[in-house]
């Protein structure tokens, strides 16, 4: 049943964009759901299916924007939900939100193998999903609606650094791959950088988001990669050294703890380290560029330094 929106901090962003498909077998945890987001101006349509083609339809039917997908659902596999949504070409550009108690690590590969764009374990802090889902939604360069090249660009940055958490490694190792073939084809260097992002309490996925919007608009040059853990991004310096991409990442982080403002006039204060890594400096392939880097991560959490660059 769908629960009619009033106008809202969400509303005003997203326009007449605003369905959210919640498929959960618990009417508690919907109702909480409803209630939240419908003070924040989106329409909510829950539902127990029987069937994923009921949920497919039902999203098609209302031209949903996200889907919120638990995955115990009463005789159904949120599994089954996701793959069948994910794989409806009707569908393509509605990003599936999983939501669930069983937070396994496997659990949440899973997740993003079949393609969820985020993943949120319960119990959760409703402000962070409320803050992915506008993450994901927002100026979405998949929707009809959004054509902005400037904000579809920040939106992939925002969908990347989200997904369920976890970059696929098969993606990143593809990604690390071309990319020091392709500085290798025009003789130039590739930079690899891993980032170590503390912050105290619940809204990690949030966080997340919020760093890598700060560090695509500071640092031009750069691809933010997305998350290779809940607690670190990824990002490549296509045509840079160690040494430049060092100068171009230490101005981006500066000497201080990065403040943020979330969503719901949430306020934290973030500490970044970083381990940055080259090729052919330091590495010859995609997957000695990620050591590198990872090993210099380790330096630099362990000595307390911004960055530290790989031997």
């Amino acid at each position: 049943m769908a629960t009619p929106p009033r106008p809202g901090s969400l509303a005003s962003r997203l326009g007449h964009v605003t369905t959210i498909i919640v498929v959960e077998d618990e009417p508690d945890i919907a109702t909480f759901l409803a209630a939240f987001f419908r003070a924040s101006g989106t329409e909510v349509i829950h539902t127990d299916p029987k069937s994923t083609t009921e949920v497919v339809e039902l999203a098609v039917a209302n031209r949903a924007s996200c889907a919120l997908v638990d995955l115990n659902l009463g005789g159904l596999s949120g599994f089954d939900v996701l793959e069948a949504l994910h794989h409806d070409e009707r569908l393509a550009a509605m990003p599936v939100v999983i939501v669930t108690a069983d937070a396994r690590a496997t659990t949440r590969e899973r997740a993003v193998g079949l393609g969820a764009a985020a993943f949120v374990p319960k119990p959760f802090n409703v402000k962070d999903l409320f803050a992915t889902v506008r993450a994901l939604v927002e100026g979405d360069p998949l929707l009809a609606e959004s054509t902005d090249e400037a904000t579809s660009a920040d939106a992939e940055v925002r969908r990347g650094a989200l997904r369920g958490g976890l970059l696929p490694a098969h993606v990143l190792q593809h990604r690390l791959s071309n990319a020091v073939a392709a500085a290798r084809r025009s003789r130039v260097s590739v930079a690899f950088a891993l980032l170590r992002v503390t912050v105290g309490g619940s809204g990690q996925p949030a966080v997340m988001a919020e760093v890598a919007t700060v560090l695509a608009e500071a640092l031009a040059t750069a691809e933010i990669l997305g998350a290779t853990a809940p607690d670190e991004l990824a990002v490549l310096f296509p045509a840079d050294d160690a040494d430049s991409a060092g100068s171009h990442l230490t101005a981006a982080l500066g000497d201080k703890p990065m403040d943020l403002d979330l969503p719901a006039g949430r306020k934290v204060s973030v500490q970044c380290a970083a381990g940055i890594a080259a090729s052919p400096a330091h590495a010859t392939t995609g997957d000695e560029l990620y050591m590198a880097a990872d090993a210099a991560l380790a330096e630099a959490v362990e000595s307390g330094q911004v960055l530290a660059t790989a031997r």
